[in-house]
């Protein structure tokens, strides 16, 4: 059986090539892009609810915990697509801390 992490690694390979094979793997990462330029605090706020900056562990609850990863691996694969590093994702954060809600 496969860890979680080595799954993430075939599912996120798979998509890549999915999207590969029909041309718009390039233009799928540049509209993130573009998104993360013209609505950070919409990223900021996805980030926020997939788990990005917090632990997904959850003591006890590990259908919980299983749920929060899912969360997480689908904005891994938007800051994948787009092309972000761990430092672009603190400078959003940073960027949309103070925003008023």
């Amino acid at each position: 059986m496969k860890s979680i992490s080595e799954a993430k690694v075939v599912i996120l390979n798979w998509l890549q090539e999915m999207w590969r094979s029909h041309g718009k793997a390039s233009r799928v990462s540049a509209e993130y892009r573009l998104l993360l330029k013209t609505a950070p605090l919409a990223m900021a706020d996805l980030a926020l609810y997939c788990c990005v900056h917090d632990s997904v562990f959850v003591q006890g609850d590990r259908d919980l915990t299983i749920y929060n990863a899912g969360r997480r691996d689908a904005f891994l694969h938007i800051q994948h697509a787009a092309g972000l590093s761990p430092v672009d994702l603190k400078l959003l954060k940073d960027r949309t801390e103070g925003d008023p809600e």
